[in-house]
């Protein structure tokens, strides 16, 4: 497997996993949303329910935001990883090209 085709299949990887994550994140605010627009529907103490959706709202967020951060981690491995790989790569071949000169 060529070198360009490994590195464009880690990219496609990382990409994936931060579009996973982001889908991820966008389906918890949704859920969350909906259980605030619930908790504001029944006939609560608007001002209990309004606190109670905030704080639904507010922890779905950041349960989103660990998710991507967590993503965005895993594809910054995975490139490093393949920086990595190229570096061992280019000093074979500089080892083969200056040992054949």
């Amino acid at each position: 497997m060529s070198l360009t085709r490994r590195i464009e299949e880690i990219e496609n990887e990382a990409e994936k996993i931060i579009s996973e994550a982001k889908r991820r994140a966008e389906k918890i605010i949704a859920e969350a949303k909906r259980k605030a627009n619930e908790i504001t529907a029944k006939p609560l103490n608007l001002e209990d329910a309004e606190r109670k959706a905030k704080e639904i709202i507010n922890r779905a967020k950041e349960e989103a935001d660990k998710i991507i951060n967590e993503s965005s981690e895993k594809s910054k491995e995975l490139l490093e990883k393949t920086r990595s790989k190229i570096d061992e790569i280019v000093k074979y071949l500089v080892k083969i090209v200056t040992a054949t000169t």
